[in-house]
């Protein structure tokens, strides 16, 4: 029996927006831990989907319930093989009169616009992208309490697995088969947005 393995790419983006008011506008780097917590969750969620993928549960009950089937045998599954973060950060600032814009870092833009009363509002917008392979490793086992209803980057992937092999139970009907490499599609978008009381949005999203 051929076994259907397709790699894929996730790719996290994290939006930061921040609104102040202030007479002096500064740009500043991105917070380190404000970093740190996009790739850690991102981290979290891959060992959740490649924890499963090596349990009894995984990869091996895909092999176990193969048969032939009216499209395919149903040895269907994905491995993940790189991982890029996109990191986006937007800071607006309403002043009055006179502004001053520090130095901008590679890659960041500032916005700037005024209106009949001689107020200011800056916008200013940074993006830091990282990408990184996956170092495959088949006997990872994670040792958190969190599951794939933790990790919805985990649960996707699996529910299209469990789909893909379902429709090809389904008789009349042509059959697909997936491109191993594509630039078409074969992407997960997930998009998760947070604000706190003093009015800064954090927003962050991933797709393979």
């Amino acid at each position: 029996m051929k076994f259907m393995k397709r790699c894929v790419t996730l790719l996290a983006a994290s939006a930061l927006v921040g609104c102040a008011t202030s007479q002096t506008v500064h740009i500043q780097a991105i917070g380190s831990s404000r970093i740190q917590n996009v790739v850690d969750d991102m981290k979290r969620q891959v060992s959740v989907y490649v924890a499963y993928q090596n349990s009894p549960q995984g990869t091996a009950s895909v092999i176990r319930a193969s048969a032939t089937k009216p499209c395919g045998n149903g040895l269907i599954d994905f491995d993940i093989k790189s991982v890029k973060l996109e990191v986006l950060t937007t800071l607006e600032s309403t002043v009055g009169g006179g502004i001053e814009a520090g130095p901008m870092p590679i890659g960041g833009t500032t916005t700037i616009s005024g209106g009949a009363s001689g107020g200011r509002t800056v916008s200013n917008i940074q993006e830091l992208v990282l990408a990184a392979d996956m170092l495959p490793n088949r006997s990872f086992v994670y040792a958190g309490k969190e599951n794939v209803r933790s990790a919805p980057i985990a649960g996707s992937l699996i529910n299209l697995r469990d789909a893909l092999i379902r429709a090809g139970e389904v008789g009349n009907r042509v059959c697909f088969k997936t491109k191993p490499k594509s630039n078409d599609g074969n992407t997960y978008k997930l998009a998760v947005s947070i604000e706190n009381t003093a009015g800064e949005v954090c927003h962050w999203a991933s797709h393979p």
